[in-house]
């Protein structure tokens, strides 16, 4: 992990007045809390480089600026004649390749593809990474994003520079406050921003996942490339072990990817099949004489009575002997905005409960050298919906007689007729209705809401699973991993990793057919699953109670909102009065509109964050205090 910035002057002529070594050296140490084992700037021509790096090797050695043949700074930056690339990069595939080759790092290995082949070395890239390369024979700055974006990538123009970060605070300093309307209102309709390329400030730009953009002196960012999300096509007539002998290969590797060197290594580990089958196979492929591994629990047994998932982690941590840490979550309690660190600011407002669940924040000490987790567990193993009927409809009788067989087989009963999943479904296809509270004239000037369309994907004619492919590309996934990075706040600078993304893995899972594997994630329940307890394997999907949540939120409504709609902050976009009107009738309130009342309380929770790191009220779009 690490953290860093590009800087790209305007004119290359005046370059050197625009990008001196006192800002880059600057920009270094505003990295450091990512990075605190060793920091860099280097210049080249228009182009300027910091970075900040965490856990050095004792292969790589630090970069003289004045060294023209090249040197590489602990996988944080490379250079070789005529590019230098910077990054936070962790490549699916890359181990085995690094080990066996001279290159000291990722990025020092694929300067070197860049070298040989230009483009299709980058658009070639699987893994979570965000990186900026600079090509100096072509005059151009490359700024690429992982596909399902997992690592963030900030991009604003200056009045002298462009600047390019993976820390969002870092890029904010250079910018206005003045606050992105548009995504105000997307996530005042959808609870989050839609749009991968915007962030909630009007300055502040988001390189989008899968895209590699292209920036020159003198001219705006270009996009030159995508890396779409395919989905296989279906195989059949596989057994259980089939499954185990591809997939079981496929997380190991992916694991162990991400492990890299590090010597102490958490899971986050839930009580789930997704986490369990991760820690699994970190057991696996960890060296047991040089390693450390352990697992994260979190117990939230004092907010909810019915949720067992630490006795469930607990159980899994027991049968592959490792040892476990558990957070107690005993009480809820909302913070007030003003007595979090000036920069704790995200760079949009979001549904993160404001709270301190847990009072514990990790640290490298707690946590480790990476932390594992089974994030898109569920997104990868997403069946189709309403599957018997789109297979008579495709005529696929044939197929469909043969996946009802190994139903039967393999859990001796027919499927469904109707397969549906709800995750990360609501609001699909469809014109949502503007919220009463929403000011008429906001809503007017950013034209909420938004025309819809279905989703672009493949045709399922061969049975494809295009369902787990919309979920994949969900924008739930990136605005996640965005509020999880380091680069948001000076939390732990520890790397958090999610092996269900390794594009070896999804190529197996994605072209498993829906029935029956993905029902209930039966192929992981007859596969991975045999590494845990039996009781976890048979474990059903647990689901926070309905009513826990609307008492976290009545708390928030009652001891925060009063004074968060005092200070005015959001009355350019919500009417206030009907607002507290509404909030005076929390107890009438049906169960879906608890989160939906509670979008404008963030929002205003948000703006104070703003307002508090940068010392001064935000302002809309129109310039407007």
């Amino acid at each position: 992990m690490s953290g860093f910035a590009v800087l790209l002057a305007h004119r290359e002529a005046s370059a050197g007045a625009a990008i001196d070594d006192r800002l880059l050296t600057s920009l270094a140490d505003a990295l450091r809390y990512r990075g605190p084992d060793a920091a860099a700037t280097l210049r080249d021509g228009p182009a300027g480089f910091a970075v900040a790096c965490l856990s050095p090797d004792a292969g790589s050695t630090a970069l003289p600026e004045c060294d023209p043949s090249g040197g590489a700074v602990y996988g944080a930056m490379t250079r070789k004649v005529g590019c230098i690339a910077v990054g936070d990069v962790c490549f699916d595939g890359f181990g085995d390749v690094a080990r066996r080759s001279t290159a000291r790092n990722d990025l020092d290995t694929l300067v070197a593809r860049y070298r040989a082949s230009g483009l299709p070395a980058l658009t070639a890239q699987r893994g979570e990474f965000a990186l900026a390369l600079w090509d100096a024979q072509a005059g151009r700055l490359l700024l690429q994003r992982d596909r399902f974006g997992v690592k963030p990538l900030y991009l604003a123009r200056t009045t002298h520079f462009w600047i390019a970060s993976n820390t969002f605070s870092v890029v904010r300093r250079f910018c206005s406050g003045r606050i992105n309307d548009r995504a105000v209102g997307q996530f005042l309709l959808h609870g989050l921003n839609p749009e991968l390329d915007s962030t909630g400030f009007a300055d502040i730009a988001l390189v989008p996942p899968g895209t590699i953009l292209a920036l020159a002196p003198g001219s705006a960012p270009k996009r030159v490339a995508t890396q779409p999300l395919d989905v296989p096509e279906v195989e059949r007539g596989l057994d259980a072990d089939d499954i185990d002998a591809m997939l079981r290969p496929a997380l190991e590797a992916a694991v162990s990817d991400r492990i890299g060197d590090a010597t102490d290594i958490t899971v986050a580990l839930s009580g789930g099949l997704d986490s369990g089958c991760v820690a699994a196979a970190a057991q696996a492929v960890r060296d047991h004489s040089s390693t450390s591994l352990r697992a994260l629990a979190m117990d939230d047994s004092a907010l909810v009575a019915s949720a067992d998932e630490a006795n469930a982690a607990a159980q899994s941590a027991r049968q592959l002997q490792i040892p476990m840490v558990n957070l107690t979550a005993a009480r809820w309690a909302p913070v007030d905005p003003r007595e979090l660190p000036s920069s704790a600011c995200p760079p949009e407002p979001s549904m993160s409960m404001p709270g301190n669940r847990y009072g514990h924040t990790p640290t490298r000490a707690t946590v480790g050298d990476v932390l594992l987790t089974g994030h898109c567990g569920d997104a990868v193993w997403v069946p189709n919906r309403d599957y018997f009927w789109r297979a008579l409809g495709n005529v696929r009788w044939f197929g469909l007689a043969r996946d009802w067989t190994a139903s039967l087989r393999f859990t001796g009963a027919l499927p469904p007729v109707f397969v549906r999943s709800g995750l990360l479904y609501r609001n699909r296809n469809r014109t949502l209705p503007i919220p009463p509270w929403l000011r008429a004239d906001f809503v007017e000037r950013v034209d909420l809401p938004p025309p819809t369309a279905p989703a672009t994907a493949p045709s399922d004619r061969d049975g494809r699973r295009t369902d787990a492919l919309e979920s994949l590309r969900s924008p739930v996934w990136p605005r996640l991993f965005e509020h999880l990075d380091a680069g948001l706040d000076r939390g732990a600078p520890v790397p958090i990793r999610h092996p269900w993304l390794d594009h070896r893995v999804l190529d197996v899972c994605l072209k498993l057919p829906s029935v029956p594997w993905c029902l209930d994630k039966l192929a992981v329940r007859l596969t991975l699953a045999r590494d845990l307890d039996p009781a976890i394997a048979r474990r059903p999907k647990a689901v926070v109670p309905q009513q826990v949540e609307q008492n976290a939120l009545r708390t928030f409504f009652a001891t925060l909102g009063p004074e968060l709609l005092a200070d005015g902050l959001i009355d350019p976009y919500v009417d206030t009065g009907r607002l507290q009107r509404l909030l005076g009738q929390v107890e009438r309130l049906r169960p879906h509109e608890y989160a939906l009342l509670a979008r404008p309380l963030y929002l205003a929770y948000w703006l104070r964050q703003v307002a508090n790191s940068s010392g001064r009220r935000p302002y809309d779009a129109a310039g407007v205090a």
